[in-house]
């Protein structure tokens, strides 16, 4: 219910997500309630009382009841852009105080709900190209390329083991949208054959097609020996002689 008798106030406030999104307002709650700086602290981020921007007056005469939050603005933490927000700031977001708010922002792919103390947030489908090799403990040829997944799946450095051998992810570059290709297509950009000492061409990228679309492990193609294309490729399986 409304407060009456002059007890009103509104805060301003931000949410900071741990995952790096935020979105702001202000809400209506008892004067005195709040202090500029007050923190509130949930299981996915913070909410931090910026301001009280009014007190004294009867919330009822404005249609405004205590609890009420308002959203103006929400901002996508990996791309550092502002999304338009659906239901803006004269369209109750919750009402029964911080952390009862949700709200729908726009990725530029669909309306996605974000509030409830970070329970929720407008995460978009982003993905990264990763640069990674793989390293033939027994023969030492390796094979490099790029894959496609989730931005954040790994990290450069990141070790993944395979029976003959082992992956390295040694690059990431986050696109910040969708590729337009599915997660888990992959190409090979080259192979190393040891005993030869020689890099050699590969058939996918000559022809620039997927060499995969399982993940890592689901690659194959053919390496050019010099005299005929040698296949290889599930990660430990199928190697190339040159020699």
């Amino acid at each position: 219910m409304a407060a009456v008798g002059g007890s009103t106030a509104i805060y301003r406030f931000v949410f900071a997500a741990d995952a790096g999104d935020s979105w702001g307002g202000w809400f209506v709650a008892a004067a005195g309630s709040f202090t500029a700086g007050a923190r509130l602290r949930t299981e996915d981020g913070t909410y931090t009382v910026l301001t009280q921007v009014a007190d004294g007056f009867d919330g009822s005469l404005f249609g405004l009841q205590e609890g009420q939050v308002f959203v103006d603005w929400y901002r996508d933490g990996a791309s550092a852009a502002f999304l338009p927000i659906r239901l803006g700031p004269s369209i109750a977001a919750g009402t029964a105080g911080l952390g009862s708010e949700v709200g729908a922002a726009w990725t530029g792919e669909a309306w996605m709900n974000f509030g409830l103390g970070g329970a929720l947030q407008a995460e978009s489908d982003r993905d990264s190209y990763f640069g990674w090799r793989f390293q033939d403990v027994l023969t030492g040829d390796f094979y490099a390329g790029w894959t496609i997944e989730d931005s954040g799946r790994w990290a450069p450095g990141t070790v993944i083991q395979a029976a003959r051998g082992f992956y390295v992810i040694d690059q990431e570059i986050a696109l910040g949208r969708h590729s337009g290709f599915a997660d888990g297509t992959l190409w090979i950009t080259g192979y190393f054959d040891a005993g030869s000492g020689r890099f050699l061409d590969t058939y996918n990228e000559l022809v620039g097609e997927p060499s995969g679309i399982g993940g890592l492990g689901s690659e194959t193609d053919a390496a050019f020996t010099g005299r005929q294309w040698d296949w290889f490729g599930f990660g430990d399986t199928h190697w190339v002689d040159a020699s």
